[in-house]
């Protein structure tokens, strides 16, 4: 049976690995284990780019099981503490299977404590006492549960973590396991190791029917092609709680059933000689007075009462509204609802009566249908009951198997004694030796005690001898030093005199033969420096000069750009002015024509005022007032005139001196210009200059560098063959050697 899960999400991809589900009060918001989570996550990165953390709660065996032993090691400092986790689940998942938790043992309430070795021990009890894997969705046999942990979950561990077999856990026989499931009590896992177990009934070396075959107590594994595999679906139900002193009982109600009638030999040897002699026994003895059936008895297929639900099933029904009159006429506003309304129920009684007819047909077809399934089904039945009828060699099947039944009975009563001893043996052993770890533990607090006295006693007793013999001998060593520096001072002065008049007579000799051999080395060295100053001054010269001509250059081109940009700066200025130009002389003409306008009208006021004027009546002659006339008409006419001209004069006069300013400026634009024009082509010839003496320069340093190189050669030619080299060599190791001297 399979339920729907949700996917697993995770990043392992081992084929077994584990999902913990931890309990409310050690969990990974404990500081403990989240302490020890993240020490494995440290080292599990130091191998890999995987985090152990954001897998949780997925978890690989190996990450796990070191998890556990860190618990156990560092959480747990007594023998009786212990810590509970909620859930252990295995998980699978391969090439072609996605990891899922189905068919998988898990472990519910796993303890960890002093004792804990590995999760297989549990897994095993788990898998072989709780009936949960004897029940749906498992039902797993004996045969299936010892598949799975043989060929997968040790393999896995073996090969992963490369455990010993002495950390494997012995499966239980199947006389083991059916002597439990009989008896109602538990089956304990021991590893190999644990010689209280060695001893016991899965490990018994003969039995006394040599006839017995020996792959009797061996499993018997059927290849069914595929992984056997266990399931959580009923994970939540709880183990069930044996009472105390179960074994007990059960021993008794053995005792009480095997040694009724016996009454001389101990329990253990009447057992075993009544089970070797049944067991020798091949044939079925007093088993054979089992009686048959006399006759045939007939199998009856009878009428199976089926308890059924009533088919039932309604049809959809219209909405009825109520109305407040039963009918209404034509002309009413309600009429066409409530003609639709009528309809509805009329339409409602028959969906009602074609329900009924529908359900009446669907009971007949139902029961018609029943009937014939019913029919057909137990012909095929009695065809298998038929085939699968034995019944003639039953009574020989039924003795076989009820004589191996009684065999496995017998040992299996007989190993649960022996079990009940060894168990009895080995609580006494743990008593004896939980005795024995108490007396143990108050014997090293008394001796750390009684240690700790002794050394605090004698540590003051060594403190003070030590200390008064220290300040003895350091008194004596001091006065041995004194002493000893004293006469060392002594001939320090004695020695130093004679070191003095030696060394100054050592030095003056090399001092007199280091100042001939330098006086003999001046003149070839006086040359050497010459050329060698004549070369470096000339080379400095050059750089100098190409230095000067490098800047010379970057000046000259930032002064041209700057020229370029004054010429640019020129011409916007000129385009500018030629614009107001244009824009002064437009002015000038309308002035112009303004001031004519206006000398005009000025002129016709001056004219209308000496019309208007009357000449004073007089009885002169008529000479006299024609000479009037033209005398007064004169004066008005030049005034006009003058006027005139005084307004034509300002006007060009404005327009003169604004032409004026306008040629000023522009002439002085040009000037300007002309002058920045100068100066670039001076620059230019000033610049080709400037290369021209670079590449001299060049060519000047190019030829000094050759020169000086041959110099060069001259001189190293010389100096290899001056025979006063070797001389001033000597010197030199002789001047070495005294100095040695003196410094030791």
């Amino acid at each position: 049976m399979r339920f729907f899960r949700k996917k697993i999400r995770t990043k392992i991809e081992d084929r077994l690995f584990l999902r913990i589900d931890w309990n409310e009060d050690f969990n990974l918001k404990t500081d403990a284990l989240k302490n020890l989570v993240e020490r494995i996550d440290q080292e599990h990165a130091s191998r890999s780019n995987k985090s152990v953390i954001k897998d949780f709660p997925y978890i690989t065996i190996q990450n796990a099981e070191e998890l556990f032993a860190l618990i156990r090691d560092d959480l747990l400092s007594n023998e009786d503490d212990y810590i509970v986790i909620d859930k252990v689940q295995l998980v699978y998942q391969d090439e072609e299977t996605p990891a899922s938790i189905e068919n998988q043992a898990f472990v519910n309430k796993l303890v960890i404590n002093k004792d804990y070795r590995n999760l297989l021990k549990p897994l095993v009890a788990t898998v072989f006492n709780e009936p949960v894997f004897d029940q749906e969705p498992y039902e797993q046999t004996y045969e299936s549960k010892i598949e799975y942990f043989q060929e997968n979950v040790f393999p896995f561990y073996e090969d992963e973590l490369e455990i010993d077999s002495t950390d494997i856990p012995i499966l239980p026989s199947i006389e083991e396991v059916t002597a439990a499931k009989v008896n109602n009590t538990k089956l304990k896992i021991k590893y190999p190791d644990e010689n209280h177990y060695l001893n016991g009934v899965s490990n018994q070396t003969e039995e006394p029917n040599s006839d017995i075959n020996q792959s009797d107590s061996q499993p018997i594994v059927e290849d069914h092609g595929q992984n056997v595999m266990l399931n959580d679906s009923l994970e939540m139900q709880e183990p069930p709680v044996l009472p105390e002193k179960k074994v007990q009982t059960t021993t008794q109600q053995v005792s009480n059933s095997t040694v009724k009638d016996e009454e001389t030999g101990s329990l253990l040897d009447d057992l075993a000689s009544s089970w070797e002699s049944n067991s020798q026994n091949k044939h079925l003895n007093n088993l054979n007075n089992v009686n048959s059936f006399e006759g045939n008895v007939d199998v009856k297929l009878n009428d199976i009462p089926v308890s059924t639900i009533e088919l039932s099933f309604t049809f959809p029904r219209f909405e009825i509204v109520t109305f407040e009159k039963s009918s209404y006429e034509p002309y009413e506003t309600e009429y066409p609802a409530w003609k639709l309304n009528e309809q509805k129920k009329q339409w409602n009684d028959f969906l009602e009566q074609q329900e009924k007819i529908n359900l009446r047909w669907a009971k007949k077809s139902v029961s018609q249908a029943i009937e014939a399934f019913e029919n057909t089904e137990k012909e095929a039945l009695g065809h298998k009951i038929a085939k699968s009828d034995h019944r003639d060699n039953l009574k020989q099947e039924v003795l076989v198997e009820v004589k191996e039944r009684q065999d496995k009975d017998l040992k299996s009563r007989l190993a649960n004694l022996k079990q009940e001893h060894e168990s009895n043996l080995e609580e006494l052993k743990e008593e004896y030796e939980q005795k024995v770890r108490i007396a143990k533990a108050d014997y090293e607090e008394a001796k750390q005690i009684r240690t700790k006295e002794i050394e605090s006693e004698y540590y003051k007793i060594a403190h003070d001898e030590y200390q008064e013999k220290y300040f003895a001998l350091t008194a004596g060593l001091q006065k041995i030093a004194d002493e000893g520096l004293a006469m060392i001072a002594k001939e320090k002065i004695a020695r130093l005199d004679f070191l003095n008049q030696e060394k100054t007579e050592t030095a003056e000799k090399v001092g007199q033969q280091l100042f001939e051999s330098c006086q003999s080395r001046l003149g070839d060295l006086e040359k050497s420096y010459l050329q060698e100053h004549q070369v470096a001054r000339t080379e400095h010269n050059l750089a100098r000069k190409e230095a000067l001509n490098i800047d010379l250059v970057a000046k000259a081109k930032e002064h041209s750009e700057q020229m370029k940009n004054e010429v640019q700066k020129l011409k916007q200025d000129n385009q500018r002015l030629q614009a107001e130009k244009q824009a002064a002389a437009e002015r000038l003409i309308d002035q112009k024509q303004e001031t004519v306008n206006h000398t005009a009208n000025m002129l016709k006021e001056f004219q209308a005022q000496a019309t208007q004027q009357k000449v004073p009546e007089t009885k002169e002659p008529v000479e006299e007032k024609s000479v009037g006339k033209q005398q007064s008409s004169t004066p008005g006419s030049s005034l006009g005139k003058v006027a005139l001209g005084v307004f034509l004069g300002i006007g060009v006069s404005a327009g003169s001196f604004g032409v004026y300013s306008y040629n000023q400026h522009l002439a002085q634009q040009n000037a300007a210009i002309q002058r920045i024009s100068d100066r670039l082509e001076s620059q230019e010839s000033q610049n080709k200059v400037l290369l021209s003496q670079r590449d001299k320069a060049i060519k000047e340093k190019e030829k000094a560098s050759s020169q000086a190189k041959a110099n060069s050669k001259k001189l190293d030619s010389t100096k290899a063959n001056s025979s006063s080299n070797s001389n001033f060599d000597n010197t030199n190791q002789a001047t070495s050697n005294a100095n040695a001297t003196s410094s030791k």
